[in-house]
């Protein structure tokens, strides 16, 4: 697993590109539950004090042998760690040909 913990705040409206690449091995085994292999770490509103920690806000995962993207959100000041979210598939993953993103 791979994780985005920026050290720099960007200011709004800042465009911030990351790449990575990912080689799934053929012999992979899926384990159950979330399988999280990249995200964007998700931070506490500075705002207020009632939030511990948040879930990521972006997340990449694979889920019956497919790619999928978690994407979750909180418009509230104090989430409480309840954040929305959802999942979007991309492809079937594709083991042992390489880096594909």
């Amino acid at each position: 697993m791979s994780e985005i913990q920026p050290q720099t705040n960007f200011p709004v409206g800042t465009i911030v590109w990351h790449a990575f690449s990912i080689f799934v091995p053929d012999d992979f085994y899926e384990p159950p539950g979330w399988n999280l292999v990249y995200q964007f770490h998700g931070w506490p509103d500075k705002l207020g004090t009632c939030d511990e920690w948040r879930t990521p806000v972006l997340s990449i995962n694979i889920k019956k042998n497919h790619w999928k993207v978690w994407r979750s959100y909180n418009s509230q000041k104090c989430g409480h760690g309840q954040q929305e979210g959802v999942f979007e598939e991309l492809a079937p993953v594709k083991k042992a040909v390489g880096p594909i993103l």
